[in-house]
């Protein structure tokens, strides 16, 4: 019978001098991380010079918070998709840029695109997705200082916070987002979840059938406000913007109006439970022949919809309509201010105003 002895040494931290005795307890550590990130690196590369293929960034497994930088992703134009889930905090604050789509998320935890950020992709019909507060009871903010962008044919940049059951996040845009047909930011889409809209950047949307929607309070019993400080524009012939707060059962929240929105086909504002303001810098625009800007609040049973103009609402072009409608739903009581210095027009041909209060079945206004 062959007897192998493997001689051993112990390494006593506790006596003795320490310098020398941890070098030698990390070392092994440290040479397995160097390997783990030359099969990172090479794996990228390979699927770069594919041109096809997937990336997976499952940084959950090695931390809580994790940060993509330019070094790690910063100068690869990845030909498949990339996907990042995180279950703390996640910031980018380098250049990711991918064909088909890019997928980041955190679970509980806050996502950051820093001022030198820049998330996109670049395929036809890609998307660039950010979420934040995936699980229950989570928490966690998205706030963009730098770029998101998917300019090709069909792109679309999604962004979403508070998704979880009873999760709390909001979503901060001080940067840009620029896409091809869709832009769309929901806060509080889960059901009993708390988060708002803060829009303080330009949302710029180019294509022909361009489309930004900015919702808060999207889940069941949610509630969430939405503020616009920036300007939104749909640049297509058919562009529309639709911005909602207490969309969902029982949910409810406030929308404030204090930069541009601009259509060309239309501007949909809709509170359900809440109040609409469109304050004195606000601006809702729909500018081409046969376009609608419409802003209804009051539209849930039993609920409360005050709607108030100080800034302007214009219907530019021939046969143009604009609708202010309060108390829309039965038994909400709700009215239609418009403050001296205010504007509303549909002045072309065949253009058509409609004020409306309380019209509903007990409702008041």
């Amino acid at each position: 019978m062959l007897v192998v002895k493997m001689q051993t040494k112990d390494l006593d931290l506790l006596n003795g001098p320490i310098l020398k005795k941890l070098f030698i307890y990390v070392l092994p550590l440290m040479f397995t991380n160097l390997l783990q990130v030359l099969y990172n690196t090479a794996d990228m590369i390979v699927v770069d010079d594919v041109g096809e293929g997937t990336v997976m960034v499952n940084v959950a497994d090695f931390a809580d918070d994790s940060t993509i930088t330019s070094v790690e992703l910063g100068d690869l134009m990845v030909g498949g998709t990339l996907h990042s889930i995180s279950s703390g905090k996640t910031e980018v604050d380098g250049y990711v840029n991918v064909k088909d789509s890019v997928d980041i998320g955190t679970c509980n935890g806050d996502l950051d695109i820093s001022q030198d950020g820049v998330v996109a992709a670049f395929g036809a019909g890609g998307a660039v997705s950010l979420t934040a507060g995936i699980g229950a009871n989570a928490s966690g903010d998205v706030v963009v200082d730098g770029c998101l962008q998917q300019t090709a044919v069909g792109g679309m940049v999604l962004v979403k916070s508070s998704a979880g059951v009873q999760s709390k996040g909001d979503i901060r845009l001080n940067g840009e987002i620029r896409a091809d047909a869709k832009v769309q930011l929901v806060a509080s889409s889960g059901k009993n979840s708390r988060g708002n809209v803060e829009v303080n950047g330009l949302i710029d949307v180019v294509g022909v059938s361009s489309s930004a929607e900015i919702v808060s309070g999207y889940g069941q019993g949610a509630k969430g406000n939405v503020t616009v400080n920036e300007q939104i524009q749909t640049r297509g012939e058919n562009g529309s913007v639709g911005i909602a707060a207490g969309y969902g059962d029982g949910a409810s929240g406030d929308v404030a109006i204090n930069a541009t929105v601009i259509a060309r086909k239309s501007v949909n504002l809709s509170v359900y439970d809440g109040k609409a303001n469109v304050n004195k810098n606000g601006i809702l625009a729909a500018t081409d022949d046969g376009g609608s800007v419409v802003v209804k609040s009051g539209l849930v049973q039993n609920g409360k919809g005050d709607l108030t103009v100080d800034g302007s609402v214009q219907a530019q072009g021939n046969g143009g309509k604009v609708i202010l409608d309060s108390g829309h739903a039965k038994g909400v009581k709700g009215s239609v201010t418009i403050n001296k210095g205010a504007e509303v027009y549909s002045d072309q041909k065949g253009g058509t105003i409609e004020i409306i209060a309380g019209l509903r079945t007990g409702a008041s206004g």
